[in-house]
């Protein structure tokens, strides 16, 4: 028999706060895989974990988010199967509780918390979990954090887990979530998150794959995410890499208060989604490094400004409390 699965990974319903921008994107990922659905002759979608963010709270609009994008799958006879993720348990040892108890109620939904068998060959795990096999013909798709594998952009690997890739020498071919980066040794290969959430993912390709019998694994990318660019007044400033992208501009020098603030005019009229002026003028590698348990957030224009205030070198008679102050003042009376 041949089939196919739709596989995807890191969601994380709930993302930077549970804001509606992601969540709305969130929504539209799935849309975009319910209109390919059925001319693909799939029969079903694989969810590889971390369907939700937040380990400990359900913020109630996340919630509803993610049981609009079920029922959306239901009412187009569509299943799902979702793998447990680390963020989507409550213990960080413990499978139960878990925030993917309540989908059990939708009949489309099958929620993987324990060892589950599609077929004769094909298999699906939750968290670090590990099936013994009885042949090397078996796929297993799953949650993992495997040593030697890159975890951002900047090929920084995990170390002292205690799952390797040599525990899974059985397997035909091993799928996972968890890393957002994609990436592959040997037989295993994490297929990243469905689209970037921080700017650890910059410079790869994310969206979703179409996985058949035969082992072939083919790539969609998501297009309607924005992309994460960073840029230092170094780089040369192009339209394209602006436009509805969330970028960070980071000034290697201070070049005076006219031309630092036509580059920053000179970037807002590119329309990025979000952009974010970083005035740290010596910059290292762990600078560029983001956590990523930590929320994702942009400061907007007034912090901006009070942020380049404190790092500008001014005059001794101006007082740098008595300028925010001044700038307050013209901000309230716009």
């Amino acid at each position: 028999m041949c089939y196919k699965y739709i596989v995807l990974t890191d969601t994380h319903l709930g993302w930077n706060n549970n804001n509606n921008f992601w969540l709305d994107l969130t929504e539209k990922l799935f849309d975009e895989i319910i209109s390919i659905y059925s001319p693909m002759e799939c029969h079903g979608i694989i969810h590889l974990g971390d369907w939700y963010h937040d380990r400990k709270l359900l913020d109630i609009k996340t919630y509803n988010k993610s049981l609009d994008i079920i029922q959306k799958l239901k009412d187009n006879d569509i299943p799902i199967y979702i793998i447990l993720g680390n963020h989507d348990m409550y213990y960080k040892s413990d499978m139960f509780p878990h925030s993917l108890r309540s989908l059990k109620l939708f009949n489309n939904v099958e929620i993987i918390d324990k060892i589950y068998h599609i077929g004769n060959d094909i298999v699906l795990s939750p968290w670090n979990t590990i099936p013994e096999v009885n042949n090397d013909k078996t796929y297993l798709f799953s949650h993992l954090e495997i040593n030697e594998f890159p975890m951002n952009y900047t090929n920084r690997t995990f170390e002292g887990g205690r799952i390797n890739v040599s525990d899974f020498k059985h397997f035909k071919q091993v799928y996972s979530g968890h890393f957002h980066t994609p990436s592959k040794i040997k037989n295993v290969q994490y297929i990243g998150s469905a689209f970037p959430m921080t700017f650890n993912d910059l410079n790869s390709k994310r969206g979703f794959y179409i996985f058949d019998s035969k082992g072939k694994m083919e790539f969609f990318k998501f297009t309607s995410a924005p992309k994460f660019i960073r840029l230092t007044s170094n780089d040369e400033i192009k339209e394209e890499d602006i436009k509805d992208n969330i970028v960070e501009f980071i000034f290697l020098e201070d070049f005076g208060s006219v031309k630092n603030d036509k580059l920053v005019q000179t970037l807002e009229s590119y329309n990025p989604h979000k952009l974010k002026i970083n005035y740290k003028i010596q910059l290292d590698e762990e600078d560029l490094i983001v956590d990523e348990n930590e929320e994702f957030k942009m400061n907007d224009n007034r912090e901006v400004i009070r942020e380049y205030i404190d790092k500008k070198l001014l005059p001794k008679h101006i007082n740098k409390e008595t300028l925010k102050k001044f700038v307050e003042k013209l901000e309230k009376e716009k």
